[in-house]
């Protein structure tokens, strides 16, 4: 049985983000960042031709409020596509769709909607596609 304070059982170890101690507001964010138990991740690392012309560099900040940014390296001539999803996986805004030349890269996503509207707090996807094949990752929006 998980630890208590002020005996309630303690829900940590559950597999999302709950107030572990609700009368002190901490909120676990962790579970939804944690690669290690994020089977979209787990899904992408086996994804081995990805790896030889793609490489995702990087998203961060995660959690972020107003804007990240997005680092990745491309090894030759592809089309890429970098959108953001919500959760039920509608598209939320295309970042980018072209043909990038070998090299690395950085775009940034400020929190806006395709009409530029700011989208609520919560979990969304950033889903980079190259050449048909996707690797996704989670992002928090916080306010």
């Amino acid at each position: 049985m998980p630890k208590s304070i002020s005996g309630k059982p303690r829900l940590n170890s559950l597999p999302y983000a709950i107030n572990d101690y609700p009368e002190l507001g901490v909120v676990n964010f962790s579970p939804f960042l944690d690669a290690a138990h994020d089977p979209v991740s787990e899904v992408d690392q086996k994804e081995p031709a990805i790896a030889r012309n793609f490489r995702l560099k990087g998203i961060h900040p995660n959690p972020f409020r107003k804007q990240v940014s997005i680092s990745f390296e491309i090894g030759r001539v592809v089309p890429v596509t970098v959108r953001i999803l919500n959760l039920l996986g509608q598209e939320i805004k295309t970042i980018t769709q072209q043909k990038f030349i070998p090299g690395v890269y950085e775009l940034s996503w400020d929190g806006s909607d395709q009409r530029g509207s700011q989208v609520a707090t919560g979990v969304y996807l950033f889903e980079f596609s190259v050449e048909n094949q996707r690797i996704t990752r989670r992002i928090l929006r916080i306010n």
